[in-house]
């Protein structure tokens, strides 16, 4: 198969996660593929909440003829790819960031909404990721940053956001914290959120609408291993998840968070709190 223009790929969700990322390999090659494939499995982390693990590989060894096809919309430019559009099993996806670009100032979003980031000064690409390539930070205050869109804020609805991170380093005393994934600022009108790593360690979520909630984990995510951190609020309350196990969790809700303030990746705004690590696969999900 050979993509330019537009091209539609096939997939398969349920029993058949694992055989179908497969399926979307075959017939594509190089940047196009490995695309793809970091699509599909962060979208099906999304809804699972967790990466496969062997069980449910086996799991779906064993239930082969029930899964569902489902199709993404790739459009490409020679050996680029500009966007994949997922099908309504994904739309709840407001924005995907790869971070797999190997040169150039744009972090594209693969989720086909449009919230493309620019790529400042001191970011690293093309480090070893969770898949494939990841971005590279090295706590000099360099930051990807998003134009505002009120689908990257949290709203009054379910909200949820994650992102791969893997550091030796913790935070210095002054650092602070690591801000890996930000919207606004403890002054911003109309609140902010954040996902962060704190001098201890551990991972951390903060949500401030109409009350402040701050989560906190319980392990160390500063081991020099991959961890895919997410914070979520929904109708049953405020979470913190590690790897896809909650480490912190509480039945309240922050209320309403509709900032305009634009979305940074890797630090503040300003530069501060600035992240020493890689950072992969950061998602926004919203319903």
């Amino acid at each position: 198969m050979t993509l330019t223009g537009s091209s539609t790929v096939r997939v398969w969700s349920g029993a058949r996660a694992n055989a179908g990322a497969k399926a979307v390999s075959q017939g594509v090659s190089g940047t196009v593929k490995g695309t793809i494939m970091r699509f599909w499995r962060t979208a099906m982390m999304g809804a699972a909440g967790a990466p496969p693990n062997k069980a449910s590989a086996q799991r779906g060894r064993g239930d082969r003829g029930r899964g569902n096809k489902r199709r993404i919309l790739v459009t490409c430019a020679g050996a680029a790819v500009l966007a994949l559009t997922p099908s309504a099993a994904f739309a709840a996806t407001s924005a995907l960031w790869n971070m797999g670009e190997l040169s150039g100032s744009t972090m594209r979003d693969a989720s086909g909404n449009g919230h493309d980031g620019t790529i400042g000064s001191g970011v690293v690409l093309g480090k070893a990721g969770y898949s494939g390539r990841a971005y590279g930070f090295t706590g000099n205050g360099a930051k990807v940053t998003v134009p505002h869109s009120s689908a990257l804020n949290p709203g009054s609805g379910s909200f949820k956001a994650s992102a791969y991170f893997k550091s030796s380093t913790k935070p210095s005393s002054s650092v602070g914290d690591y801000d890996l994934v930000r919207k606004g600022l403890g002054s911003t009108t109309g609140g902010d959120w954040k996902l962060e790593v704190n001098s201890n360690g551990h991972a951390g979520c903060h949500f401030r609408g109409s009350r402040t909630i701050n989560l906190e984990g319980t392990t160390n995510v500063v081991n020099g291993s991959w961890h895919r951190i997410t914070c979520v609020t929904d109708s049953t309350g405020t979470a913190l998840k590690v790897d896809g196990s909650v480490q912190s969790r509480t039945s309240s809700r922050p209320g309403s968070i509709t900032n305009t303030s634009r979305l940074t990746v890797g630090a503040k705004s300003n530069g501060e709190d600035s992240t020493t690590g890689s950072i992969d696969l950061v998602t926004i999900t919203k319903s």
